[in-house]
């Protein structure tokens, strides 16, 4: 039967091989007689239990049927595939010999089960007797032929000739995976296989197994990184919400006291205000009388406001 190939999980009645012979390969020109006007049985014989016309082979998980028929009408021989074991009656009125010329014989190799090829996986088949003849009247048998039937199984295989891949994603922007993904980058699998063989790949996380989604997780050092740069984000998102008031006070006391000519002294926010708006309205006065005048009301504020700063923030230093 040549060389089979079995793939995994193949469904129980799979027929895995099939054959049709004429007798003449199987058993060459044969012709016999058992006297005349003598009623003879031919008998097609099969070795082991079995059940529905298979047998089993000497590799579990496959087993074996025949069929023989007659390719035309042949004193009694059946005219449609008929499973072995079987029988037929002919009878000679004259002299002359039955002739197997027109016999027809196909053989299935089936599973039957969970293939186990771990003792061998040289298939064989054998029967002995497997055609034999009689005559009713017991006067006389013979044996037409044994059955050696063999096979060779294989099951596919494969190796992954790149155990080891190595994939760079590329530098992508952030707003970039606001469409879910970024930066796809394919590769190659590289895979050695027998013919026939159906490959099926399935890609688990690295650092959780069981996880066969499309979104892997990160190592535990990639996560550790992670988690630094997200720390380094949110403390320097703190530091700059603390620099901006800082920043805004610094710059009203700059504006404030360079409006006053003081130097080196702190003060807040509505003091800044304040001398501001009186500096604007010191520069609106076009005559000197009036600047004078001004300047003296500005001196007379000034110093109630520098009274009011120094209770509001505490200290004024100089």
């Amino acid at each position: 039967m040549g060389s089979i190939m079995v793939r995994p999980n193949t469904p129980v009645g799979t027929v895995l091989a099939t054959k049709q012979l004429t007798s003449d390969s199987v058993i060459g020109q044969m012709s016999f007689t058992c006297g005349q006007s003598v009623t003879s049985t031919i008998s097609l014989a099969m070795s082991e239990s079995g059940a529905s016309g298979l047998y089993p082979t000497n590799i579990p998980g496959i087993g074996i049927r025949i069929y023989d028929w007659s390719s035309q009408g042949y004193y009694n021989s059946p005219k449609t595939p008929t499973l072995a074991p079987n029988s037929w009656t002919f009878f000679y009125s004259s002299s002359g010999a039955y002739g197997f010329g027109y016999q027809r014989f196909q053989f299935d190799l089936v599973v039957t089960g969970p293939l186990d090829i771990s003792a061998t996986n040289a298939l064989s088949y054998n029967v002995a007797p497997w055609i034999s003849v009689a005559a009713n009247d017991g006067s006389g048998q013979m044996v037409i032929a044994n059955l050696a039937l063999t096979a060779t199984v294989t099951t596919p295989t494969g190796t992954v000739s790149t155990p080891s891949v190595s994939v760079t994603l590329p530098t992508v922007a952030v707003g970039s995976l606001n469409s879910g993904s970024a930066g796809a980058t394919s590769f190659r699998l590289g895979l050695n296989c027998t013919k026939g063989t159906n490959v099926n790949v399935t890609l688990t996380d690295a650092s959780d197994i069981s996880n066969t989604s499309t979104t892997l997780s990160l190592s535990p050092d990639e996560e550790r990184r992670r988690q630094q740069t997200m720390l380094e984000l949110l403390v320097d998102t703190a530091e700059q919400y603390q620099q901006e008031p800082e920043c805004d006070r610094q710059l009203y006391q700059v504006i404030a006291l360079d409006a006053k000519g003081v130097a080196q002294s702190r003060i807040t926010a509505s003091r800044a205000a304040r001398l501001l708006e009186e500096a604007s309205k010191a520069a609106e006065k076009a005559s000197p009388t009036a600047n004078a005048a001004e300047g003296k009301d500005a001196s007379t504020e000034s110093a109630t406001s520098e009274d009011e700063d120094a209770q509001e923030e505490g200290v004024v230093r100089h």
